[in-house]
């Protein structure tokens, strides 16, 4: 009686074995079927989603005659080709903001904290949403926030 028992045992999970193996096959089939892909010139019309930071960069230039960005703040003299006359433009030097974290900012694509000094202003300050530099009497406030109303800061 025993074996009989055992026997039907067997063979009904062997029955549920086999269908679950069919349902297997089934989802293998389904996915056999070739895909069709994007075409290429679709491809090299998207945007590259990759994001090289500036010392990983591997594009040079490709003109000779390519001029290289100053960061001097000295003045520039200028001929202008109407008159012949020359005039003295000042260049600024533009400060932002990139990071604040904790007690240091990022500034120009440097760290600096509180009583560094750049372009000749001390950094007094730093918030979480902005940073304080003094020079003399001038006091000069960089904040991350943002005139974009595609940027949010959520502050948890």
């Amino acid at each position: 009686m025993k074996t009989f028992f055992i026997t039907i045992a067997l063979l009904l999970t062997a029955n549920l074995n086999s269908s679950e193996l069919d349902w297997v096959n089934e989802q293998v089939e389904a996915i056999k079927p070739p895909r069709i892909g994007m075409k290429n010139r679709e491809l090299s019309t998207l945007k590259d989603p990759f994001i090289f930071l500036r010392k990983n960069r591997t594009n040079k230039p490709k003109g000779k005659n390519v001029a290289k960005k100053s960061r001097s703040t000295s003045s520039s003299n200028r001929a202008t080709a109407a008159s012949g006359k020359k005039t003295t433009l000042k260049k600024k030097s533009s400060l932002s903001v990139s990071l604040l974290m904790n007690s240091s900012a990022m500034i120009n694509e440097k760290w600096y904290r509180v009583g560094d000094k750049i372009n000749g202003y001390k950094i007094s300050k730093i918030d979480s949403t902005s940073v304080l530099l003094i020079k003399n009497k001038k006091k000069l406030l960089l904040s991350t926030s943002s005139e974009s109303k595609n940027l949010n800061f959520n502050n948890k």
